[in-house]
């Protein structure tokens, strides 16, 4: 199975539909920038239906380099940003790693 990168955004609705276990049964190892987890942490202070990663042990919490250099002025959030350069610095071998549609349209 391949490993995952995932940003705020996947989690968020897989949990709100009440889906959040496929990402065990899709992926092998799913890992959540630290930056992700604050961004949920964010969200859950204000109410929002949001997942706990420490909660789950089968999601590897990361912390991945600096943002590479061009990131910094692509506007994006800053788990959008931790996701691309966790790819960037391990160049994705083997693994899938998604954004937002933003990143996604910047980045490739």
């Amino acid at each position: 199975m391949v490993d995952v990168v995932v940003n705020t955004s996947p989690l968020q609705y897989l949990h709100q539909l009440g889906q959040f276990e496929l990402f065990p049964k899709l992926f092998g190892r799913i890992i959540v920038p630290e930056a992700v987890a604050t961004e949920l942490a964010a969200g859950r202070c204000f109410g929002v239906s949001l997942p706990e990663p420490d909660a789950f042990d089968w999601i590897h919490l990361c912390r991945p380099a600096s943002p590479v250099g061009g990131l910094l002025c692509w506007d994006l959030g800053e788990g959008e940003s931790a996701v691309l350069s966790w790819g960037w610095s391990v160049q994705a071998h083997g693994s899938f790693w998604t954004t937002d549609w933003r990143g996604r349209q910047l980045f490739i």
